[in-house]
């Protein structure tokens, strides 16, 4: 089908792909730039978001598991479990590689909430989770 005076509309034989690459012709250098620029943003934020998002439910996931391996810990070894410390929350964020950097937040009866610095090494079989120093030194005060 053509319009009446010939221009505007393909005939019912040109295949749409054809059609596309004539219109892509037809547009002009600068035209065509913005529109790959254009189509290249869209994708690397959708990528970006994508990641983004599949990172921080990782993070979430990974902080999840240090929560019941450090209240496992605390519940079963014979210096803490006296004093039924409860792990309350642990977030994680990725410092490097396999390598997270967290704050857990730990519950005693007679103190309240503490902070407590949690580093994790994360692997495809599981991980590793250990503590500063000194981390647990007010757990003294719930005596």
């Amino acid at each position: 089908m053509t319009s009446p005076d010939g221009a505007g509309m393909s005939p019912p034989s040109e295949s749409a792909d054809r059609r596309l690459v004539n219109w892509w012709k037809r547009q002009s250098g600068l035209a065509q730039l913005a529109m790959v620029v254009g189509v290249v943003a869209v994708a690397w934020f959708a990528w970006h978001l994508y990641t983004g998002a599949n990172t921080e439910q990782h993070e979430r996931d990974l902080g999840g598991e240090v929560k019941t391996s450090l209240q496992h810990y605390l519940d079963a070894d014979s210096d803490f479990a006296k004093y039924h410390l409860v792990v309350t929350d642990v977030t994680v964020i990725k410092a490097d590689g396999n390598r997270y950097d967290g704050l857990a937040t730990v519950h005693g009866a007679k103190s309240g909430d503490h902070k407590v610095v949690v580093h994790v090494t994360a692997g495809d079989s599981g991980g590793m989770w250990q503590t500063d120093n000194g981390a647990f030194l007010w757990v003294v005060g719930e005596q």
